[in-house]
């Protein structure tokens, strides 16, 4: 948590800016920011949307602007939690979970585990869980997905879907697990700051030895760093922090931070990095036609060891072979 500057969703900047005059700020490294807005400054929305164009979600505010928000972010959430409740559309449902997600994320980092941050995240959980159970199949999922933006919070919500299908897959299945498993695909990327560094897996991958030292160390250390924010004895717990340390253990080269064996991941674990592997694939190969390649690719990769039992309930889940 820094104690200048506060993290704050594109879609809040560009919708304040319309009502309030205030600096906005872009991150470089752990402890540098720039200026890229005066207050005041009239070309703020163009700014804005030249971030967008290279996959940030996030600028940042100072801290007292931040906190001049609070309020208005917090009754925002409560208003759209209502809309997804009673919405029809699934479109609209999506839109309004993205949304709290940004919300619920900023809040979080900004502020910690209060209180009233506990009480807005899960909320978000039980309405991504209910989102979820809403959806018949994967193509319906992802011909959703395909028409939005935001690869973060898209594979966020792909990979809760994919990971409680598998685990209806599984005989030791029950409501406080899935509930464990939504949790950490929601808040597994929280530390991130640019869809670019969510869609690198292995260190190994010619797009992360792109990534400048600020970007490499951020996305080397960001699964620690995601459970640290969640971490709170009436929320998260150890096994879901565990979860969100392992997400990115997966059987190939360059995976990090390396410290379990695939012969020795719990099967939860093995459950969760493989969804939110499969879920990462199919958003950036996007057709159906891909699926048996990206199956048989599975296959070769994560049939081993703990990942055995998971990979086999994943192609039950969806039908891959």
């Amino acid at each position: 948590m820094d104690e200048k500057f506060c993290k704050l969703s594109i879609d809040k900047v560009l919708e304040y800016s319309k009502e309030s005059s205030f600096a906005v700020y872009l991150r470089l490294s752990s402890s540098k920011f720039v200026k890229v807005v005066n207050i005041g400054d009239d070309a703020l929305e163009e700014i804005v949307d030249d971030y967008v164009s290279r996959g940030l979600e996030t600028l940042y505010v100072e801290r007292e602007v931040f906190e001049k928000f609070q309020e208005r972010i917090e009754g925002a959430l409560s208003k759209n939690f209502k809309n997804i409740g009673i919405s029809e559309d699934i479109s609209e449902r999506y839109d309004g979970l993205a949304s709290a997600l940004y919300d619920v994320k900023s809040l979080v980092v900004n502020l910690g585990m209060t209180e009233m941050n506990i009480k807005v995240a899960d909320q978000l959980i039980e309405a991504a869980i209910d989102q979820s159970e809403k959806i018949t199949n994967l193509e319906l999922l992802l011909e959703l997905l395909n028409d939005k933006e935001g690869f973060i919070t898209k594979h966020a919500f792909l990979t809760s879907y994919v990971v409680t299908n598998t685990l209806e897959k599984m005989d030791w299945s029950t409501k406080d697990i899935k509930r464990k498993l939504v949790m950490a695909s929601l808040f597994q990327n929280i530390a991130l700051e640019t869809d670019e560094q969510a869609m690198i897996y292995t260190q190994d991958s010619d797009e992360f030895r792109a990534l400048d030292e600020f970007s490499k160390d951020l996305v080397l250390k960001h699964p620690f760093l995601a459970a640290d924010l969640v971490r709170s004895p009436s929320f998260s717990g150890e096994e879901i922090e565990k979860l969100i340390q392992n997400h990115h253990e997966v059987p190939i080269s360059g995976a990090f931070p390396g410290r379990v064996s695939a012969h020795n991941i719990p099967i939860l674990d093995a459950c969760f990095i493989l969804s939110g592997y499969f879920s990462y694939k199919v958003l950036t190969q996007k057709t159906k036609e891909n699926y048996s390649l990206i199956a048989q690719k599975l296959n070769e990769d994560f049939n081993t060891g703990g990942f055995k039992r998971a990979l086999v309930a994943l192609f039950a889940a969806f039908r891959l072979q």
